[in-house]
């Protein structure tokens, strides 16, 4: 075990839980204690801090004790993904070419699709011949609140049962924000704010990394939907994206410290459950494979779309010229121009509004700027 590293028990997970019970994660509430110490010192000197690598769920995917959302739109197979994900963490197999470096139980707080969720993870098994009832998936039996501290209570003391006999969970899936947020506004700064915090105490009792699905935004489907503050406190996040051709693509928008990946294009694969209904009819489901890059537009040399390439080329030499201009005031470079200011030069350089609308998904734009690591 790496210098600093808590290992996480039964026994430590309820001593925690014990200790913090009576203190509140939400503003109006009670501070938290003072961290043990010689002088209960708010601050360390660095050279005390451990230094430790990034410590990997899946590798180059998902971290441990990390926050991470998956968007899209209604449609683009969220759930499915995020089924694959928990599968893989469970069984330890590879997510699409990612190894698997820290194999354990994987939680579900579901809120929809109830009724086909077996039957999802059964089509996921079938096809890679692995024996689901072995797996240590548990699955909530209803929805959650997490903007209520009584409701993360609850989550917390099943996570302490559930580390007593399974050992401590490594992936907690909340799917979908918009049925386990609880009584509030999902626009509203303070609801998010709470929800976030909801989150944090859950993934903070054991180390495990919480993956939230959720919906993209009504007008701009580049972003996730609600309050501004979720983006700034997901360490991981990937968005899919559907094609005219119903294959689905994964866009990579953040990976904490770590190198952007480019896109993966997924496409669904029926599987016969090799079980019938009340007529005799075949039940099936579908699982998730990765197939051809697809970029839902005509295709240059680069394997891009040719507007795609002027729109990318554009950003660059804009990031470039903005970065210039930052480092000579003695600034350091952002990576990022204004969504606005990029739009007006891609105009002018030729390209239509029906170009921006198609090709916008394939780039970084987070809160009216864009990124020029988004696609490559």
């Amino acid at each position: 075990m790496l210098a600093g590293q808590q290992q996480w028990t039964a026994e430590t997970i309820k001593a925690e839980a014990e200790q913090k019970e009576r203190l509140s994660f939400y503003p109006g509430g009670e501070q938290d204690e003072p961290a043990p110490g010689p002088d209960n010192c708010f601050f360390v000197h660095v050279s005390e801090m451990a230094d430790v690598s990034a410590q990997w769920i899946i590798k180059n995917f998902l971290e441990k004790n990390c926050l991470a959302e998956l968007f899209g739109s209604v449609g683009t197979f969220k759930t499915f993904l995020a089924i694959a994900i928990a599968l893989c963490i469970a069984s330890g197999k590879d997510f699409f070419g990612h190894k698997v470096k820290d194999p354990g139980p994987a939680l579900f707080i579901i809120g929809e699709g109830m009724s086909g969720f077996k039957r999802r993870m059964k089509a996921w098994a079938l096809w890679h011949k692995i024996d689901l009832d072995s797996l240590p998936i548990l699955v909530s039996r209803h929805s959650a609140s997490i903007t209520q501290a009584k409701s993360v209570s609850e989550i917390k003391k099943a996570i302490q049962n559930i580390t007593e006999k399974y050992g401590p969970p490594k992936l907690i899936v909340i799917d979908t924000l918009n049925r386990n947020f609880g009584p509030g506004d999902e626009n509203s700064t303070q609801d998010m704010t709470n929800f976030i915090r909801g989150c944090d105490a859950l993934r903070s009792i054991c180390g495990a990394a919480v993956l939230i699905t959720h919906h993209s935004g009504n007008f701009e489907k580049e972003r996730s939907r609600g309050s501004s503050a979720l983006n700034g406190a997901i360490d991981f996040r990937y968005r899919l994206d559907l094609n005219k051709d119903e294959t689905i693509n994964l866009v990579f928008l953040k990976c904490k410290e770590q190198a952007i990946p480019g896109p993966r294009t997924l496409s669904k694969r029926i599987i016969d459950l090799g079980i019938t209904d009340d007529d005799g009819d075949a039940i099936t489901s579908c699982i998730l494979e990765e197939t051809e890059l697809n970029n839902e537009s005509g295709q240059d040399r680069t394997g891009k779309g040719s507007k795609q390439s002027l729109m990318r080329k554009i950003l660059n030499e804009m990031v470039d010229e903005h970065d210039k201009e930052l480092v000579e005031d003695g600034a350091k470079p952002e990576g990022c121009v204004s969504k606005s200011d990029w739009i007006a030069r891609c105009k002018q350089e030729g390209c239509k509004r029906q170009d921006l609308s198609r090709n916008k998904k394939f780039f970084i734009i987070i809160d009216g700027f864009v990124y020029s690591k988004a696609y490559a």
